[in-house]
């Protein structure tokens, strides 16, 4: 009867300790699920979005979740020239920024679209061997999660086109392009979908929409102040049309007297003759 107790308390014994340490590895392996981490969980605002991978050999030009700032790897240059060899001298580049459904960043004051925003500092990386004159931006929303497939990663696209632009975003400012003596923008598609978009953006802000008309020097100072006027009314006149409220926008003309191009070449005066479109904050009474 003892050696039968005996056995009895060494088969418990070998029981608990077999189910001790089966507890700790189910507790440790729950423990270890449950402070895991995807890129579902991340907040882009910390900095584990640091781990995000980085640029290489075949993604040169990338940026990260709800950021517009390019991060760019040795083969860049290289990259940037296989882009701008592509381009002859009667086509513009185009540059798309790409945005994937589930970013929502707002990256500056200047871009509140993230494409586009995207797409400016891609510009920017390739002022040194193109004119802004001859280059478009745009913006694309792709139906993808950005978790889904790292498309944000390498969120850009090129293309050209014949022509020049008869639009072109810089900075904080919007060149929009007229012909010769003319107050009659150039007819592109752009300028229309850009100036409802601008409608749109003011009459739910209240910001206001400064428009300053230019000329190229030919012709004499009063009259090259006048049709800078009547440039930048046209403008003001489509805005009003869309329904933006005339306490909203103001007009104004600084002539020839401050151009961006030298007057002395067809090119750098088709360049001046523009108005400017600059959207401020409200004026607080």
């Amino acid at each position: 009867m003892k050696s039968l107790v005996v056995v009895i308390w060494i088969l418990l014994g070998v029981f608990y300790w077999w189910l001790d340490q089966n507890i700790d590895n189910r507790c440790c392996e729950q423990t270890a699920i449950e402070g895991s981490s995807s890129l579902t969980d991340i907040d882009p605002s910390e900095s584990s979005v640091a781990e995000l991978p980085q640029p290489d050999e075949k993604y040169p030009l990338v940026f990260r979740y709800n950021s517009a700032d390019p991060q760019t790897s040795s083969r860049f240059e290289k990259f940037k020239d296989s882009i701008l060899n592509n381009i002859s001298d009667d086509q513009i580049l185009v540059i798309t920024g790409l945005k994937a459904s589930d970013e929502f960043g707002r990256p500056s004051a200047s871009y509140a679209d993230l494409g586009k925003a995207r797409a400016a500092a891609v510009q920017t990386l390739f002022s040194d061997r193109i004119d802004t004159s001859k280059v478009v931006i745009k913006s694309r929303e792709i139906d993808q999660e950005f978790e889904a497939a790292g498309l944000a990663y390498h969120a850009v696209e090129f293309d050209s086109k014949r022509g020049r632009p008869a639009i072109v975003e810089i900075e904080d400012r919007t060149l929009i392009y007229f012909t010769y003596n003319s107050t009659q923008r150039m007819d592109d598609p752009e300028i229309e979908a850009y100036l409802r978009a601008v409608g749109d953006r003011v009459k739910s802000t209240g910001e206001i929409v400064e428009l300053t008309g230019h000329t190229d020097s030919f012709g004499n100072a009063s009259y090259n102040y006048a049709l800078g006027l009547r440039r930048a009314n046209v403008i003001s006149r489509v805005l009003g049309d869309l329904g933006v409220p005339k306490d909203q926008i103001v007009v104004l003309s600084k002539g020839e007297t401050d151009p961006i191009a030298p007057n002395n070449t067809a090119e750098g005066r088709s360049k001046n003759r523009r108005t400017e479109l600059v959207i401020k904050e409200p004026v607080n009474n």
